[in-house]
């Protein structure tokens, strides 16, 4: 978690809180058009202390690339994806002032810098909730990568991740207002693309988001990582990360599936939380293919010596020093019969 401290340093230093009057609204900020003839993206150089700034307003109806252009002020384009699947906004920049920290790749332990001399941010996904107290919210992630070349570009490779970002919105009467933000929560994604954003309940009137994140190129067994959001200190910072907690291939017979409940009962802004995995561990495929290269965590080696079985595991987690930490397993086991 140091980096992420280090980056909420870097980008809100002398970032302070001021009247709502003299907050950047959002007005009309031209667009450059896209030309096919010159795709390249220009950068503009950003101070730190206008990247996402605390207070910022949109105006309703909430617009993506509005958010995108006020939380980023720097060139702004209206691209075309090279599939033609309708346009997008991306804005080009740079930040000589930020001091860059390092994050982990999510496909190797090579390092990734952030931010890199040149950026390009997309905003990715939105996610709108009502809180316990009546107020409404829209959570905004962000997806940012280094790739500056041309437009049919953005959006292939396998295994280009992106630094994803996180912004918090309140509603207050006509506008939205920006709450919370941090650039860079880590390394996720595919294809230079995020995935899309799932609500979960931390705890009283506690409320964050997570991402299903799949490890695997096409073609494999795809496995998939759970990655859980919330505020801490009113920073949006990663909080539980539980690998494999989706297998799937269909050609296979191990598989297994994942659900996120929260445990009620308790008046903690962080309530304890449960990753329940559910699924059939088996050694043979549909084609009695040997299949054991890997099997859910938690199961003993006499529940891994049988053929097959079907299992339950309930992973509990607890949350303290500003991170969910795995507490127990409980595992259930029913053995298949062969016919």
């Amino acid at each position: 978690m140091a980096f992420l401290a280090v980056v909420f340093v870097l980008f809100f230093a002398g970032n302070k809180r001021q009247k709502t009057s003299r907050q950047p609204i959002a007005r009309s900020v031209p667009v450059p058009a896209w030309d096919p003839d010159n795709e390249a993206l220009h950068p503009q150089n950003l101070r730190p202390a206008v990247i996402g700034k605390i207070g910022t307003v949109v105006p309703k109806p909430f617009s993506k690339a509005t958010a995108l252009r006020l939380l980023f002020p720097g060139n702004y384009y209206h691209r075309f994806p090279y599939k033609e699947e309708g346009a997008f906004d991306v804005v080009a920049w740079s930040c000589k002032q930020c001091r860059p920290t390092t994050i982990l790749s999510r496909y190797d332990d090579m390092k990734i810098i952030f931010p890199d001399t040149l950026n390009v941010t997309e905003a990715a996904d939105t996610l709108c909730f009502t809180d316990d107290s009546g107020k409404k919210h829209i959570i905004m992630s962000l997806a940012t990568h280094g790739n500056l070349d041309y437009l049919i570009d953005i959006r292939i490779g396998h295994f280009e991740s992106v630094a994803m970002g996180l912004a918090w919105f309140t509603e207050q009467g006509d506008r939205w207002v920006l709450k919370n933000f941090n650039p860079c929560v880590g390394d996720h994604g595919a294809n230079q693309t995020l995935p899309p954003l799932h609500l979960v309940r931390l705890g009283n009137n506690n409320f964050g988001c997570y991402i299903v994140d799949g490890t695997n190129a096409p073609g494999g067994v795809e496995t998939d990582d759970l990655y859980v959001f919330g505020l801490v200190h009113g920073v949006p910072k990663l909080l539980l990360h539980e690998q494999d907690v989706n297998r799937k291939y269909t050609r296979i017979s191990s598989r297994w599936s994942f659900e996120l409940k929260p445990v009620k009962g308790s008046d903690s802004a962080f309530m304890p939380i449960d990753v329940v995995q559910q699924g059939v561990n088996s050694k043979y495929g549909d084609e009695d293919a040997f299949d054991w290269a890997d099997h859910p965590k938690g199961l003993s080696r006499q529940q891994l010596a049988q053929d097959s079985l079907n299992f339950k595991i309930v992973r509990r987690f607890q949350f303290g020093n500003g991170r969910y930490k795995k507490v127990s397993d409980r595992v259930s086991v029913k053995p298949i019969t062969k016919h």
